[in-house]
């Protein structure tokens, strides 16, 4: 790729993330104010409303709280909350470490555990890359026919553009369909979350962003059912590799764009030297007609005096 087109996606990127930290600072400053101001309110009116506890006490009361969730154990007494370390749980532990999606929800803690966990996925990130590439293409082949049945329409050809989006559209709206919209439904009728908190989840898990605010199978006030999180894991690694499929047609797309910038930027710079080489033509040419003429006037002094001294 040309040292202008790198520069200009460079320039590009640059200027998506100043918009994206814009739009996230406008939008969660003032909820993050809030929040701090109501939890020191009401630290304030409990610490009021309990004299016998002072403010050392309390902090180190929730010192523990944070440590305890962080360790993805509920310090509520009414919580039955199950183990996070059963064997289902640490399958689905060991599902996020090789998608690297990584909510964070739990994390190994032991020194054994954190050891192999680097080893863990250090062997498992690209055996599940290759698993999904695999999938990938395999859907991708089922795609091209798509695309082929697309590209036999009467009107294809003359209008080549609007075929390849609408094939794109086609995909990205299908896939929405199955791996987006029909999960949300569940986890929304399951987890007891909104349809925007359910889609909100669907898109980061399978973005592999995994913040790790929302999770599937971990509210201890609920009973899943064991098919539940089974489909869930099913759902993750199938919606993973149509991911991986829509964003290499979505890169085909920009490496096309690029190439065109690429294309354009050699134009430019040939234009230059073709016009520096046709000047460099031109005075070689007057240069040369110069000696000739300089030639032809020589000659006619010499032709003069020869004539005069025959005279």
């Amino acid at each position: 790729m040309h040292w202008s087109a790198t520069l200009i996606l460079s320039a590009c990127f640059l200027g998506y993330l100043f918009i994206g930290a814009a739009v996230f600072s406008a939008l969660e400053s003032d909820n993050e104010d809030g929040v701090r101001g109501n939890v020191r309110q009401f630290k304030d009116i409990w610490l009021g409303n309990h004299t016998c506890v002072s403010d050392d006490d309390l902090e180190q009361l929730i010192a523990a709280v944070i440590t305890a969730y962080s360790n993805g154990v509920s310090p509520r007494q009414n919580a039955t909350s199950p183990s996070n370390w059963d064997f289902s749980s640490s399958f689905f532990f060991s599902g996020t470490v090789v998608t690297t999606i990584g909510y964070g929800h739990i994390s190994p803690t032991t020194r054994g555990g954190q050891v192999f966990c680097i080893f863990f996925a250090f062997i498992g990130i690209p055996l599940c890359g290759i698993l999904l590439s695999d999938l990938g293409s395999r859907m991708g082949k089922q795609a091209r026919r798509l695309e082929d049945r697309i590209g036999e329409w009467k009107h294809a050809a003359k209008y080549p553009r609007i075929t390849r989006l609408a094939y794109l559209f086609l995909i990205i709206g299908v896939g929405t369909l199955f791996f987006i919209t029909f999960p949300s439904f569940i986890f929304s009728a399951v987890e007891g979350w909104t349809y925007r908190e359910s889609w909100y989840y669907s898109f980061i898990t399978l973005l592999t962003v995994g913040f790790g605010d929302y999770v599937m199978g971990i509210n201890e006030d609920i009973n899943y059912p064991t098919v539940y999180k089974w489909c869930g894991y099913a759902w993750i690694f199938i919606g993973l590799a149509y991911v991986a499929l829509v964003i290499n047609m979505v890169s085909d797309l920009f490496t096309k764009w690029g190439k065109k910038l690429d294309e354009k930027a050699k134009k430019k710079d040939e234009v230059p030297e073709e016009n520096g080489n046709t000047e460099d033509e031109e005075k070689k040419m007057k240069k040369d007609d110069a000696e000739v003429e300089l030639r032809h006037v020589d000659e006619l002094e010499n032709n003069h005096n020869m004539d005069s001294t025959n005279l």
